[in-house]
């Protein structure tokens, strides 16, 4: 007939070929998601920007904002980690390039004060 399958099982074959030291995905912190969504918002108060989303990785977290929910991202902002783990570094894209880089991510949000536009790909 059917038989029983206890997930734990599967769940401790998984880390065992993961190595001894588990890989945990790159996330912002509290302060950072404040900081980020006090710039986001304002705009979105606007209109300018109408949604965002966060993804994570092993190796960076991601904070992407939209104009419209079905485009590509106007910016995306990215939180890189080091191999030590101490130190990150963050970098802004827009338009499929890289704007900007720091070790700081408000250096890269003060960006948006000064007006950021969107520059074509010819230019």
């Amino acid at each position: 007939m059917s038989n029983l399958l206890f997930l734990s099982d599967f769940r401790e074959k998984s880390h065992r070929f993961q190595g001894s030291r588990r890989q945990q995905p790159v996330t912002f912190s509290k302060r950072e998601l404040s900081q980020l969504l006090s710039v986001y918002s304002p705009r979105v108060t606007n209109g300018e920007w109408k949604d965002y989303a966060i993804d994570h990785t092993p190796c960076m977290a991601i904070f992407s904002i939209f104009r419209r929910t079905s485009e590509t991202p106007l910016y995306a902002i990215a939180k890189l980690a080091t191999d030590t783990g101490r130190k990150c570094s963050y970098l802004l894209f827009s338009g499929g390039r890289i704007r900007h880089r720091s070790a700081n991510i408000g250096d890269i949000l003060a960006l948006f004060d000064k007006r950021l536009r969107l520059i074509g790909n010819d230019g």
